[in-house]
């Protein structure tokens, strides 16, 4: 579990925001194994530990340090995992919010949009990317079934169709071409998709905010709110709602 653990969080951050982690990564388990007694590390589908590399000198003495603070969280929240209606949830997580949390689907209830303002303070919240016209039609041109688009089309073609409550893009239409968000961040390689886009005659911009899918707790935020006094189990209980912290 602190292996894990040190391959999803800073673990620079506050021991109650690594509490935190410590829950998700135990609950995600917990999720996938069901009633079994044990679970092949490749049905995980985390990324482990072993195949990091350059972890030598400063950086060697970084990674032990972080994996003992990791040991310190798990244990410390033996055995804790988060249960809606008897069931582990998907504990889902992301580096920083847009400023707000996303609401799931309905399948998942307990993750509703909750505020994460503090997010918005961070130095690197925001970012701003640039592609020539040319580059950023071939980049969208690569979706599977997309349409054609051409950078003389652009950026008079690109439109928001659809952002989210919490500003996550849902749908966007550039050229004939109506694209989903998640589609839009994979082929121009965006933090996040909560984005706009905009251009002129040479150059499309992206304003993107946070850090990841917007969905569950925000980790910034949590350490955020650990700087301040926040629990492990109050944060928890923030960014997930109705849930049941149980000792399995």
């Amino acid at each position: 579990l602190p292996g894990v653990m040190a391959c999803q969080i800073d673990t620079d951050y506050e021991m109650e925001a690594l509490k935190c982690q410590a829950v998700i990564a135990r609950t995600y388990i917990y999720r996938l194994m069901d009633s079994r007694t044990e679970i092949y590390e490749e049905e995980l589908d985390l990324d482990y530990l072993g195949e990091a590399k350059g972890y030598f000198g400063a950086d060697r003495e970084k990674l032990f340090g972080g994996l003992k603070r990791c040991q310190e969280a798990a244990k410390a929240t033996k055995g804790v995992v988060m249960q809606y209606e008897g069931r582990c949830i998907l504990p889902l997580f992301h580096g920083m919010s847009g400023g707000r949390t996303r609401n799931g689907e309905s399948d998942f209830p307990y993750l509703q949009s909750v505020e994460s303002v503090s997010d918005t303070r961070h130095e690197d919240y925001m970012q701003i990317l640039e592609w020539s016209r040319s580059v950023f039609a071939a980049n969208i041109s690569q979706i599977p079934g997309a349409a054609a688009v051409t950078a003389e089309q652009l950026p008079a073609q690109i439109q928001t169709v659809k952002k989210d409550d919490a500003g996550y893009m849902v749908e966007v239409k550039i050229g004939e071409g109506i694209y989903s968000g998640d589609e839009i961040q994979y082929a121009l390689g965006l933090p996040s998709p909560c984005f706009s886009l905009e251009g002129d005659s040479e150059t499309i911009r992206a304003r993107v905010r946070g850090r990841g899918h917007g969905y569950g707790l925000s980790q910034a935020g949590a350490n955020d709110m650990a700087k301040s006094g926040w629990g492990y189990e109050d944060i928890l209980n923030h960014y997930y709602k109705n849930i049941s912290l149980i000792p399995e």
